[in-house]
């Protein structure tokens, strides 16, 4: 491990950027969950259009095939739309893509528009529709754009007000979101092979015993479930890793309030299990793209050393590492749950009861 590296740090900056001053060949694993390029509830730092949403996946590919060490691996979440731009964006910047998990959810909300109230506005007789019911909303206001009015936490259900309308009620513009796939791709060098990568430079294969799944032990899959999967499709567990989405709580831990920008962030258990599968032990994780520093909460459980890069000053100086410091902190840990497939909770918190967050 390079002495130049920021070992356990949150750094603010443009990630290209940052890492350029990384030297090669010094990261052991990156787990990151970078912009989609969906331009997700309006916010600009998610705006591209298909190709150049390509381009910055091969940029920043570009930089962390450089600082990962040959035969190390990514695991990057994308949207299912973009999923194809960064894959291949990550393939051009020299990556062998290797395999696509995918994080399996019932609880996703449908983000689609009614076709009937689309052309009720190209008639300009939107606002004359009627109002025929209601029902109290239950997500983020905003967030599902359903064809709904929404009014004091109530939703108000209308109906067409065109006989053009009339005919398309019913009729919606997209499905409801039930998956995340995560790439998964190699820096595969072409005079190195498995065994030379393991020897060389102590990377290049998946942890497989311990990511191991249920009392069989069955071999890991590439597909990871959601609680509320299992509850209706009975024994998935057996098969499957199993993590519940983040709840509030967990979003919030840490925080003194409510922070409204972090709805979409990732579970820690998901995160402890996919820096578990992919990173050697006392190896570094990287992630370019740390928003609230789930990857760095996951690492500071996992005894695992990190480099988180964030833009945004606000996450890079205040919301991030105050949730890392929440969770580095062992008696914090009863709020993740003994974990079936990730074991030795008690034993790490024991281990970890009286030393700082960076005594690892």
């Amino acid at each position: 491990m390079s002495e130049e590296l920021p070992k356990n740090e949150i750094i603010q900056g443009d990630c290209i950027e940052v890492m350029k001053e990384f030297p090669e060949n010094s990261i052991d694993s990156v787990v990151t969950d970078p912009p989609y390029g969906l331009s997700y509830m309006g916010r600009n730092w998610d705006e591209f259009n298909p190709k150049s949403y390509q381009n910055f996946c091969e940029e920043w590919g570009k930089e962390i095939y450089r600082v990962l060490k040959p035969g190390s691996f990514v695991l990057s979440f994308s949207g299912t739309r973009t999923y194809h731009r960064m894959a291949t964006g990550l393939e051009d910047a020299g990556f062998e893509i290797k395999n696509m998990i995918n994080w399996v959810f019932l609880n996703g909300f449908p983000k689609a528009t009614d076709l009937s109230r689309l052309i009720d506005k190209k008639f300009g007789k939107e606002d004359e529709r009627k109002i025929i019911g209601e029902k109290e909303h239950r997500g983020n206001i905003g967030y599902e754009s359903e064809t709904y009015d929404y009014k004091d936490k109530v939703r108000y259900i209308t109906e067409p007000a065109t006989e053009e309308g009339k005919e398309w009620q019913g009729w919606k513009t997209a499905l409801k979101p039930s998956h995340e796939p995560i790439v998964l791709a190699r820096k595969t060098p072409d005079d190195k092979t498995y065994a030379d990568c393991a020897l060389e430079y102590g990377v290049g294969g998946l942890n497989i015993d311990d990511t191991r799944i249920g009392k069989e032990e069955r071999y890991p899959s590439n597909m990871i479930i959601s609680e509320d999967v299992e509850e209706e499709y009975e024994d998935l567990s057996k098969t499957y890793f199993k993590t519940p989405k983040a709840g509030m709580r967990e979003r919030h831990a840490g925080l003194e309030d409510e922070e409204n920008d972090i709805v979409s962030l990732k579970p820690i258990n998901l995160m402890r299990y996919l820096c578990r599968l992919i990173t050697p032990p006392d190896g570094i994780v990287l992630d370019p793209f740390a928003g609230a520093c789930t990857t760095g909460c996951a690492c500071g459980v996992e005894e695992l050393n990190y480099i988180m890069i964030e833009k945004r000053e606000k996450f890079a100086k205040e919301v991030g590492p105050n949730r890392v410091e929440y969770w580095s902190k062992p008696e914090n840990w009863t709020d993740l749950n003994e974990h079936p497939n990730l074991p030795n909770l008690k034993q790490k918190k024991a281990k970890k009861q009286n030393k700082s967050l960076f005594d690892f």
